[in-house]
């Protein structure tokens, strides 16, 4: 897990697309040509984070496409988190090149950043004890985005009866929606959100998931979760993350048909068919 940090209100948020619907999964070691400007894919070219002599990140090269959703899966400490902060300006020692739309989002300005992405931290401290109006109203403010906008995110995520309440009042789950509706408040292309889910009750979990499903039609959504139902439910394109590396990208269908999962994370699993899909469950450990 990445370390908490402190963050001033509004500052880290920003949004954008991914997936099959962008284009096909495309991982590997070729360090080659990125993308022409304007063609508004996600690539991803020898993108490293550091921490003093261990490389915690590092990926030749990963193209997200241009929108859709993408699920980060991967066992604690695999990158999920790191590779998510470093596309959202929080890993201000990350190397390597993450271009959309001829542009790369790790040298740009903390404004640029926030109109191309909209970003979920795992763990946000605003710098004071601010009521939720106050936290909306800077978000807005950061993306130069109209009242209306962020009325419409405020309503998708139930934030509208928390306006008057403080962030210190709220409870974790609370927090979360707080956070969505401030990253996706200015509708940014790209959406990342580090577990986004993990606080939330099960009724708002899935309506958050299919707010991101609804957004997939217009932005990528790159989502770190742990609940391997979920993941394969709900994002048709499915990325493993194993000792900072991508171990895996593909289909939910192929990811456990090659065994991946069990190999990744040590346990085994199983299958159980659902309705529109299948669920995954743990067995034992390995």
């Amino acid at each position: 897990m990445s370390a908490t940090r402190q963050a001033a209100p509004g500052e880290p948020f920003s949004a954008a697309p991914a997936g099959p619907a962008g284009g096909g999964p495309a991982a590997g070691g070729d360090k080659g040509t990125l993308p022409p400007s304007g063609t508004g894919r996600l690539v991803l070219k020898g993108v490293t984070v550091s921490k003093g002599q261990m490389t915690v990140l590092d990926v030749p090269s990963l193209d997200l496409g241009r929108r859709g959703m993408v699920a980060l899966v991967g066992p604690n400490g695999a990158g999920k988190s790191t590779l998510l902060r470093a596309l959202g300006g929080a890993e201000r020692e990350a190397g390597g090149r993450a271009v959309m739309g001829g542009r790369d989002l790790l040298r740009l300005s903390g404004r640029e950043r926030a109109a191309a992405a909209g970003f979920v931290p795992q763990h946000f401290t605003p710098h004071w004890n601010q009521k939720v109006w106050e936290l909306i109203e800077l978000a807005g403010e950061r993306v130069s985005a109209s009242p209306g906008q962020f009325a419409d995110a405020t309503r998708e995520f139930e934030v509208d009866g928390l306006m008057e309440r403080r962030w210190e009042g709220l409870s974790g789950g609370e927090r979360a929606r707080v956070l969505l509706a401030m990253a996706l408040g200015g509708r940014p292309p790209l959406i990342l959100a580090d577990e986004p889910g993990a606080a939330m009750d099960a009724a708002h979990g899935l309506r958050m998931l299919e707010a991101f499903r609804r957004r997939a039609g217009e932005s990528l959504v790159l989502v770190a979760i742990h609940d391997l139902s979920l993941a394969v439910r709900f994002f048709p394109r499915v990325v493993v993350m194993e000792r900072g590396r991508v171990a895996w990208d593909g289909h939910p269908e192929g990811l456990f048909a090659e065994g991946v999962l069990d190999r990744v994370f040590g346990v085994k699993f199983g299958r159980a068919e659902c309705g529109d899909g299948f669920l995954l469950y743990p067995v034992s450990s390995l």
